[in-house]
Order: structure tokens, then C-alpha cells, then sequence
């Protein structure tokens, strides 16, 4: 019995481990908020790609986090396209294309 709790111990701290060296393979570009990032597998100058990654919280391991293709559409009605990104929380964002800071911002956390 102490055998097998002890493998499936090691075998969890290999699966975290893994896990932790291949979420550290992108770029990270400042975005408005100073407790939130914004990464993208594109570049590192502010550009965003098809494929991105939105961290929310200071925990990585915990905290929610989106990567991959971003749907792209006018959610709000106001005939400029928004990113639906959903994540491992409850929460749907809606985030909005800034003009003057050539950014996306979060406009809406839809439960």
C-alpha cells in the first residue's frame, strides 16, 4: 500500500512538472492591467496572433488561463468585432479592441 501511494506521488510530481516546462514557452507583451497578462506565441513587439494565452490571478497553476483560437465576432452589437475567451473558471470574457492604446481590454465577465 506505502508502495503504491508512494508512485502515484512521484507520478503526479512528473505529470507537474512536465506540465510546468511547456507552459513556459511564450512571449509575454504588457497589457493595462498590472495583476494580468497577456502572451502571445507570435512575438514579443505587442502583436497578437490567432493563437494566445489570457492568464488571470498570480497563480499558474490555479489561477484561470485560456490558450488557443480566440472566436471572433461582434458581441455586443456595435459592428466592431470582440474576443469570447473562456477558460478553466465559469467566467465567458468579452474583451474589446482599445484605439488609443492599440490593446484588448476586458469589457464584460459573463458567468
Amino acid at each position: 500500500m506505502k508502495r503504491m501511494v508512494a508512485v502515484i506521488i512521484v507520478g503526479l510530481m512528473v505529470f507537474e512538472g512536465i506540465s510546468f516546462v511547456a507552459s513556459d514557452r511564450t512571449a509575454v507583451s504588457p497589457s493595462a492591467a498590472e495583476d494580468r497578462q497577456v502572451e502571445t506565441s507570435v512575438s514579443s513587439d505587442d502583436t497578437y496572433g490567432i493563437q494566445w494565452e489570457k492568464s488571470y490571478g498570480r497563480n499558474p497553476m490555479w489561477s484561470a488561463r485560456y490558450e488557443g483560437p480566440q472566436p471572433v465576432g461582434d458581441a455586443d452589437n456595435d459592428w466592431k468585432n470582440e474576443l469570447l475567451i473562456g477558460g478553466r473558471d465559469p467566467f465567458l470574457r468579452v474583451m474589446k479592441w482599445d484605439e488609443s492604446k492599440q490593446t484588448y481590454y476586458e469589457q464584460a465577465k459573463i458567468i
